[in-house]
């Protein structure tokens, strides 16, 4: 959290240096989003090298940002591998037997394959829209999901698997609906659709309702397994049957 906190606040020093350098409506029409505009400051920082082609300056910051978005792509694409590989393996004591390594290997493997072929396709799909939405949408998940989460894990007793199965799949329900009915999908320039509108929920991200909700529904899920579990050990004691 403190990583993102400091990159996000990078990137509204990025925008404001862009606007106050090159002027905002340079900013718009280099890209409406603003994602060329770090690559613009450095340009601008350095007017004698005659050139972004011949400027060192802007050499090395594309490198970082080069170098920066594989590293992130490998990250979260070796991540979901091993997700993959960790949600759909033979549980312990379920009569199957264990599978051998190299199972769970060319499992990781296969995972890797099709999470790379679907972000290629989103990629093109997509295009050079719908960035900010996806940004929009993956910080809104982690704020709304992965906040309550870690949280209520670390500090909150008897939050059980219950009340994490409420936070991730209501949160994540309701962060897609709302993103799907927002101006990050319809109604603007920046947009996924942006010759389109059907947008009925008012803000950007809906980090301000979900991440809330997420809290409130961690708490629900606890209180729902609290609440089950005096029945389950009457059914497994054989007591309390009328």
């Amino acid at each position: 959290m403190g990583p993102v906190a400091v990159v996000c606040l990078g990137v509204v020093v990025a925008g404001l240096g862009a606007c106050a350098l090159l002027g905002r409506e340079a900013v718009r029409a280099a890209d409406p989003g603003g994602a060329t505009a770090l690559l613009m400051v450095t340009g601008a920082l350095d007017p004698a090298s005659g050139g972004t082609r011949h400027s060192m300056l802007f050499a090395i910051v594309a490198c970082a940002v080069f170098a920066t978005t594989l590293a992130a792509v490998a990250g979260i694409t070796l991540a979901a591998a091993a997700g993959l590989v960790r949600d759909f393996r033979k549980r312990p004591g379920s009569g199957d037997t264990a599978r051998p390594a190299g199972a769970e290997v060319r499992r990781a493997r296969t995972g890797v394959v099709l999470f790379g072929a679907a972000a290629v396709f989103l990629a093109v799909l997509l295009g050079d829209r719908g960035t900010l939405t996806l940004i929009s949408l993956s910080l809104a998940a982690s704020a709304s999901v992965l906040a309550p989460i870690l949280l209520y894990a670390l500090f909150l007793p008897g939050y059980t698997a219950t009340g994490v199965r409420w936070t991730a799949f209501g949160t994540l329900s309701l962060i897609v609906v709302l993103m799907a009915f927002s101006p990050a999908v319809s109604g603007a320039p920046t947009a996924l659709f942006p010759d389109r509108d059907f947008h009925l929920f008012p803000l950007q991200t809906p980090g301000l309702i979900t991440i809330p909700v997420g809290f409130l529904l961690g708490l629900v899920g606890r209180d729902r397994s609290r609440s089950a579990r005096p029945d389950r050990v009457r059914k497994l004691l054989g007591t309390g049957a009328r």
